[in-house]
């Protein structure tokens, strides 16, 4: 059976619709609660996803209540206000705020790719709270040198102005968008269309607009230096997974080999296929999770 189709079938009926109102911001996202949870699972998605691409990640957890997160922006959360942009850091500060809302004193958290980022960031700053990090594809920040400093905030301000005015939502093909994303990245078009139905939305007469914030695409202002990314990661002290892609562009097993040394307790494994392995390796990536679980 399609994932896709498993996932609708077995995962999504389980899942519910959940959201949380930050006062500043609500997001949205997926729920899978458990009778007598252990802990809380915080499931983040890559750049551009929403909480789709994650919610089958649950199986790894069954003791524990689950919640796959869209991103603001992304998936049904809402968007930033008016005048607002999309810097990396500002997911921190959305996750803390999520975390402290919702009581948690522990979590679990998971992340792909840019949630691997953000997850990674969190599990430095607040080292008492995550006790384990799973990362796919993905092993804290991207980093560009100090001397390109000037360049990218140049670069950034010049992106975020052609998108300063846009309001309205643009009409969307789902199905000519599935296949262009096919045809861009290493996923089956079905994956492609699981994932891209919940950044679409349908108005009073069934037409398609994307729900996503076209502000999304427009760059951060600076990221870190590896120097910065050291200092962070050296913190992160919970038991810590990265499921890494052996055909993706992130190359993250040479990342790992590189930063290994800055958290205490990393371990990797190296999994055939590509920058979504999560859903093209689903079976294998989630048994590795569970394995990694079960032994801690």
């Amino acid at each position: 059976m399609p994932l896709f189709l498993w996932i609708k079938g077995y995962i999504m009926p389980s899942a519910t619709e959940w959201e949380v109102d930050l006062g500043y911001i609500r997001l949205r996202g997926l729920k899978v609660k458990r009778d007598k949870a252990k802990h809380t699972v915080i499931a983040l998605h890559g750049y551009l996803d929403n909480a789709n691409s994650m919610i089958g990640l649950n199986q790894s957890f069954p003791n524990d209540d689950f919640i796959a997160l869209d991103f603001a922006g992304h998936g049904k959360s809402e968007h930033r206000p008016e005048g607002c942009h999309y810097n990396q850091l500002d997911y921190v500060q959305d996750l803390h705020q999520l975390i402290n809302a919702l009581s948690l004193d522990k979590v679990i958290l998971v992340g792909h790719s840019l949630g691997g980022i953000i997850a990674s960031t969190y599990a430095a700053l607040y080292p008492s709270v995550v006790i384990v990090l799973i990362n796919i594809d993905s092993f804290g920040p991207l980093t560009k040198p100090a001397n390109t400093s000037a360049k990218q905030l140049r670069d950034a301000l010049h992106s975020r102005s052609k998108k300063m005015n846009v309001k309205k939502s643009k009409k969307a093909d789902l199905a000519l968008a599935s296949a262009a994303r096919a045809r861009k990245t290493d996923l089956q078009e079905s994956l492609c269309r699981f994932i891209l139905e919940r950044n679409i939305r349908l108005n009073t007469s069934g037409e398609q607009f994307w729900a996503s914030d076209p502000r999304l695409v427009t760059q951060s202002l600076l990221r870190l230096t590896e120097e910065q990314a050291e200092n962070i990661m050296t913190r992160i002290i919970c038991p810590t997974l990265v499921i890494a892609s052996s055909t993706s562009v992130k190359q993250m097993d040479r990342v790992f080999q590189v930063r290994r040394g800055w958290v205490s307790q990393a371990n990797l494994v190296l999994i055939d296929g590509g920058h979504h392995l999560h859903l093209e390796k689903h079976e294998e990536t989630v048994f590795n999770i569970t394995e990694f679980i079960r032994q801690l």
